[in-house]
């Protein structure tokens, strides 16, 4: 480009900052705190976010449209959308609601459960494992930023076995995401923690 008057001006790209809500399908209110994993359809990398009190997440890290958008909260469908869907709708995520019947065998079903919940940041949490096959699972602690905290192989040899996780004083108070995944490298479930 020709300097005009000595002046150079200099053209930077489009910073990628995305911002999303999450919404109730049925009533439009907003779904705090539902958890958000993208995942890139080319690389395979994985990012964790956490919507805020009222459904809301930004990000800058989400560069091209070829993610993967998979949506949880506890009372609703998980939802799997194409980012290309979501930015077409107004960057609007909305969840279908569970009927309480479902809800209670969703729960019934779940393959783990996190107790105390909140926990104090300076004692343990235990994992239930309540309703999963023998064999090895990797254990996964995330922040509400995405920040992967902990991540350790655990070998269960049946139902109602349970894990100790000791929090360290370092542990900030927070929201966090406890993941199991199998050895197939599938995520089983999901669930959100409160450090206090």
């Amino acid at each position: 480009m020709r300097a005009l008057h000595g002046v150079i001006i200099i053209t930077t790209k489009k910073a990628y900052h995305r911002k999303f809500v999450i919404r109730d399908a049925k009533t439009l209110l907003t779904v705090s705190n539902a958890t958000v994993e993208a995942k890139s359809v080319k690389t395979g990398k994985v990012s964790y976010f956490i919507a805020d009190a009222y459904g809301r997440f930004e990000t800058d890290s989400l560069k091209t449209n070829d993610y993967d958008i998979i949506v949880s909260s506890i009372g609703y469908k998980t939802s799997k959308l194409n980012l290309k869907s979501i930015l077409n709708s107004k960057s609007e995520i909305k969840l279908e609601p569970l009927d309480q019947k479902n809800e209670m065998l969703s729960i019934a079903k779940s393959a783990f459960y996190v107790y105390p919940n909140p926990v104090s940041q300076s004692t343990s949490i235990n994992i239930s494992f309540s309703n999963v096959k023998s064999g090895q699972y990797q254990i996964r602690i995330i922040s509400s930023s995405g920040q992967l905290i902990s991540s350790f192989q655990k070998q269960v040899s049946g139902k109602g076995e349970t894990e100790q996780i000791h929090l360290n004083g370092k542990t900030l108070p927070g929201m966090y995401i406890v993941q199991i995944i199998d050895e197939q490298k599938k995520l089983i479930q999901s669930s959100k923690i409160v450090v206090q």
